[in-house]
């Protein structure tokens, strides 16, 4: 107010009626003065000027509100995508871990849990009739084909663990050694014939290859001591690793014709894991001139880049290929966000489904893990169904945690 007062150093209001003001003023070095001011009405906004100021800031306010509701659609549609999948937790058998291993094309899952007494079981899980137990398991990799046929490992008699064959009919059939105490299989076919590795008598490892007809024959290796079988697809053609004379690994592929055969070494071995049914194999390929790549290797050819890994490949876990040629992989991310402390932060998993139709598919965010959760992926059918284990790491003295999850495609949002 004084600045409508000329050479005022004080005002002192007495009294205000519903126009003026009236008071006394203390002028610069001199006594105070009584004072009236009186409103100049044409300078004085009417009431329709207030109304317009009133409303300008009224549709201010609904603008920024409406801007802030449409940011929160926004980031709850990127954060919760249409559903490509129905995800599904496998209710446990009393213990507090469990996991899926392998999914057939019936979606019918075996894996493994534990009990209330602390004992490991395999499971077989189907959508229709639900869990059950199928007894007591020494641990390893279990697999499942399309007719029910199920091949782990197992406790034999003599306490020493075994591979072995299930079936709905005749139970658990032990498939033997190669000589040595312990075997282990690691995959089968739709024709039954069973793949893994077994020790021999002189200590060593080689790959398998079971059937009903010939028993378990040694595969062999590509000239050092070792060689491990890891899967087979339904031509019979099997994909394991084996050492060479100057005792590093690569990998294989054996078929009944041209024996082991070693595949192009650029590919990145130790994530090599998956072979379909057009003999393919998929892995990482690094070049010093470019970011690295997923790629396939086909037999009688070279590999084939597909596509570049979302993370630059630093960390990639065990890549899975179907029929379908779908892709199922993970990275590890290690870039930390720039607010949060070094101490804080922990590097995290990121999984993936590449599709050859609509490219590279996040797959965590379909997933609605619990806190402290990390996602593994173990297995893909040809329909596109995944399977996998939620791992939750214990505080001591706190046993470890672990769930199994099921992916069940929504065909329509895929076209089908």
């Amino acid at each position: 107010m004084d600045r409508y007062v000329p050479n005022v150093a004080h005002i002192l209001v007495e009294d205000l009626n519903n126009a003026d003001v009236v008071g006394r003023v203390i002028l610069k070095d001199q006594q105070p003065q009584a004072v009236l001011l009186e409103p100049i009405p044409e300078r004085w906004p009417g009431d329709r000027e207030i109304s317009i100021v009133r409303m300008g800031r009224r549709f201010i306010a609904l603008g920024c509100m409406v801007v802030l509701t449409a940011g929160g659609v926004v980031i709850w549609c990127l954060r919760h995508p249409k559903p490509l999948y129905r995800v599904t937790s496998l209710l446990s058998m009393g213990g507090d871990a469990m996991g899926a291993h392998a999914v057939n094309d019936r979606g019918q899952v075996v894996g493994t849990a534990q009990t209330a007494d602390g004992q490991w079981h395999f499971f077989f899980w189907d959508p229709q009739g639900g869990m059950q137990d199928l007894g007591v398991t020494g641990g390893g990799r279990f697999d499942i084909n399309n007719t029910c046929q199920i091949a782990g490992s197992m406790i034999d008699p003599n306490g020493n663990e075994q591979a072995f064959l299930w079936e709905c009919d005749k139970g658990r059939t032990l498939l033997g050694t190669l000589g040595g105490k312990t075997s282990h299989a690691m995959g089968i076919n739709s024709r039954g014939q069973v793949v893994g590795n077994s020790e021999l008598l002189d200590g060593s490892w080689h790959a398998f290859l079971w059937d009903r007809a010939h028993g378990m024959r040694d595969l062999g290796t590509l000239g050092g001591a070792n060689s491990q079988g890891r899967c087979i697809n339904d031509a019979g053609v099997v994909f394991g690793l084996s050492q060479t004379p100057t005792k590093e690994y690569q990998p294989f592929i054996w078929d009944p014709n041209n024996g082991m055969v070693a595949i192009d070494p650029s590919l990145a071995i130790s994530t090599l894991n998956s072979i379909n049914n057009g003999s393919c194999v998929v892995g990482p390929m690094r070049s010093p001139w470019q970011s690295a790549h997923m790629a396939v290797w086909r037999k009688g050819a070279g590999p084939k880049e597909l596509f570049p890994l979302p993370l630059g490949g630093q960390t990639l876990g065990l890549p899975l290929i179907n029929d379908a040629n779908q892709i199922v992989f993970d990275e590890m991310d290690h870039k930390k966000p720039w607010w949060l402390p070094e101490k804080l932060f922990h590097p995290r998993s990121r999984h993936y489904l590449w599709d050859p139709n609509c490219g590279v598919v996040r797959l965590d965010r379909y997933v609605p893990s619990r806190r402290k959760e990390i996602l593994f992926l173990t297995d893909i059918n040809n329909n596109g169904c995944i399977v996998g284990v939620l791992y939750r790491e214990p505080k001591p003295p706190e046993p470890p945690r672990a769930r199994a999850v099921v992916l069940e495609l929504v065909p329509e949002q895929w076209g089908r």
